[in-house]
């Protein structure tokens, strides 16, 4: 398990200081920034789960860019980020039937329907990603079980008593493929 503390700040500047924006810029640029300090903590985890898969290099960015445009919300200067929308994997890897997550004392406890099939494989990895906005703090895990355990639980005491947003995916067991992640919900923390 990896713990990572969001940190990194990026502000926005303007192109050129001479330069008047059009008004679609400040939306886009403001938008591209609220993406990049979100998942900047999470960086080296998105490059470690599709540094094998085709198409891996720049997955970081490509999906920077492409949460930009579904997972802001609101219009320029008051935007913010939608946890639902928000992509860490994509790809042809088939995810958990009905992925669910529920507290568990001061654990998470992630389950999923496990069936392999459609290219899914009983040993396919399950990895999990879960974000406490209050703290502004990541926790991620590659490593979690396997497709055909169906369950796995993370223990989170430093989240107790707050609010968490919860994500999972599968990658292959030998890293080449990888699903979409999954949002599982927000959950407070017992």
């Amino acid at each position: 398990m990896i713990d990572g503390a969001n940190t990194s700040i990026i502000q926005f500047e303007p192109p050129h200081p001479k330069r008047r924006f059009s008004e679609a810029e400040p939306q886009r640029y403001g938008g591209l920034s609220l993406v990049m300090r979100t998942m900047t903590s999470v960086k080296p985890f998105i490059e470690q789960i599709h540094q094998r898969a085709p198409g891996g290099e720049g997955a970081f960015q490509r999906l920077a860019e492409l949460n930009q445009q579904i997972a802001v919300k609101g219009l320029y200067p008051w935007l913010e980020v939608d946890y639902s929308r928000l992509l860490f994997s994509q790809g042809g890897l088939p995810g958990g039937l009905l992925p669910n997550v529920f507290p568990n004392k001061s654990e998470l406890h992630f389950t999923w329907g496990g069936i392999a099939g459609r290219g899914a494989e009983d040993n396919d990895r399950v990895f999990v990603l879960v974000y406490c906005e209050p703290l502004n703090h990541w926790l991620y895990s590659l490593d979690c079980a396997e497709r055909k355990d169906c369950e796995f639980k993370l223990g989170l005491e430093a989240f107790r008593d707050e609010f968490v947003h919860a994500w999972m995916g599968f990658i292959s067991a030998d890293g080449k493929r990888i699903s979409n992640v999954s949002y599982c919900g927000e959950i407070l923390m017992l």
